[in-house]
């Protein structure tokens, strides 16, 4: 929810301002960061929303059981249909690396953070009119580069004498 919260107050900034900077990076964006890495070591750790069910699906396929009502159910056709589908891939070495989206209106995009920069695999299917992985690598790179300079800009404010 940080992250998100994060995100719309940059996306609703009119300008960088002292005030608009300094709150976003100070608070919301630490905010967001420290959320996101909280889910992502749960997630790591097994503890994701989906891997309960999917531990279920699974046993029922190993021992030939039918899948219980909620399993069939159209909710949780839902929650398997992951517009986003990323995936880390941490090397020192550049691995072109990647994988598919999970159906034709999603994206598949695999990354590999470097030290100074990031590699990027983006897919989607060429056939669905409702993705397009060259929209959507631009788009990731003016979100990105509108971070560096959010950061940026925010480093030049706390190097400023306070008066």
């Amino acid at each position: 929810m940080a992250s998100k919260q994060f995100v719309e107050a940059v996306a609703k900034m009119p300008a960088k301002t002292t005030m608009s900077i300094g709150n976003i990076v100070d608070g919301m964006m630490e905010e967001a960061i420290v959320g996101h890495k909280r889910y992502t070591g749960e997630v790591m750790n097994g503890m994701g929303m989906d891997r309960h069910l999917l531990g279920l699906r699974l046993l029922a396929a190993e021992h030939g059981v039918p899948l219980p009502e909620l399993l069939r159910s159209d909710i949780y056709q839902r929650l398997l249909h992951f517009r986003l589908s990323t995936s880390q891939l941490p090397s020192a070495h550049v691995l072109p690396m990647g994988f598919g989206p999970s159906a034709p209106d999603c994206y598949g995009v695999c990354y590999n953070p470097q030290e100074n920069h990031i590699f990027f695999t983006i897919t989607a299917f060429n056939d669905c009119a409702e993705t397009s992985a060259e929209r959507f690598a631009n788009a990731l790179e003016r979100a990105l580069l509108d971070m560096r300079d959010l950061v940026d800009w925010a480093g030049r404010l706390k190097g400023r004498a306070k008066l």
